[in-house]
C-alpha cells in the first residue's frame, strides 16, 4: 500500500499502542494488522510525488508540470529516443516506430 501520511505510517508499522494513541479506528487496526502478518507492506510516498496534492495544494511550476505530465501520460523524452532510433529502423519495425511516433 501506497501512503503519504508519516503519522499513519508510522503508527501501523508499530506493533502496540502508545501514550499518543487513545483509541484505534477498525480500518487502522484492520491495516495494522495486515501489516504486522506481513500480508501488505507499506510504502511512504513524498509529498513531492504524491499525485492527489495537486488537487489539494497549491504547488510550484516544476511539481505541477511533472505531476501533469505523469497523469496525461506526456512522454516527451521517449519521442526525441524514437525518433532518434528511427534512422536504423528497417521494414516493419520502421513503419511501426513511425505509427508510434505520430500517435505521441
Amino acid at each position: 500500500m501506497l501512503w503519504d501520511n508519516k503519522a499513519m505510517y508510522d503508527l501501523i508499522q508499530q506493533e502496540g499502542a502508545s501514550i499518543l494513541t487513545r483509541y484505534y479506528e477498525r480500518a487502522t487496526l484492520l491495516i495494522k494488522r495486515a501489516v504486522l502478518m506481513l500480508i501488505l507492506r507499506p510504502f511512504l510516498i513524498g509529498t513531492h510525488y504524491m499525485l492527489g496534492d495537486m488537487f489539494t495544494k497549491a504547488q510550484d511550476k516544476s511539481t505541477f508540470v511533472r505531476q501533469r505530465n505523469v497523469m496525461m501520460n506526456v512522454q516527451g523524452g521517449l519521442r526525441e529516443m524514437m525518433q532518434s532510433a528511427l534512422c536504423s529502423a528497417h521494414g516493419e519495425s520502421r513503419r511501426l516506430m513511425d505509427r508510434l511516433i505520430r500517435r505521441m
